[in-house]
């Protein structure tokens, strides 16, 4: 049997985005209010990072569960027990985050496509576009 280590990422995850939450408050305290552009450039760094360390923790999280799964079906076969359905990490995206209203995706969707904006400069799929601009 295979015993798999679950959530160790979750201190790591925790200290980045503290450090993110520190380096947010002391550019609000720092930056003059009226040099709003100084403001704008900094943060957006900050949160690229946020989001994509926290694309990272999620990327990991579905990907403990999808092979959690895979090793409950070997064992599902040896013993003759129907075996869970595939997982894909998409649909565990969809599936367990919670739904922004109106917008037909997850607020786990959200980050993890936020993130890849940062990170490999793609654009949005248009429902989050659509979420980004409005807000809500």
């Amino acid at each position: 049997m295979t015993i798999h280590e679950i959530d160790w990422r979750y201190s790591s995850i925790k200290e980045i985005l503290n450090a993110v939450t520190t380096a947010l408050d002391k550019i609000q305290k720092e930056v003059l209010p009226e040099d709003v552009d100084e403001a704008l450039e900094q943060l957006e760094s900050f949160l690229g990072i946020a989001f994509v360390a926290a694309q990272t923790y999620i990327a990991g999280t579905t990907g403990d569960c999808i092979r959690i799964v895979k090793d409950a079906n070997k064992i599902a076969i040896l013993t003759r027990v129907t075996p869970l359905p595939k997982l894909k990490s998409e649909d565990l995206r969809n599936d367990f985050g919670y739904m922004i209203s109106g917008h037909g995706l997850t607020k786990i969707e959200l980050c993890y496509q936020i993130a890849d904006y940062f990170n490999l400069g793609e654009h949005p799929k248009p429902a989050i576009h659509e979420h980004l601009k409005t807000g809500q």
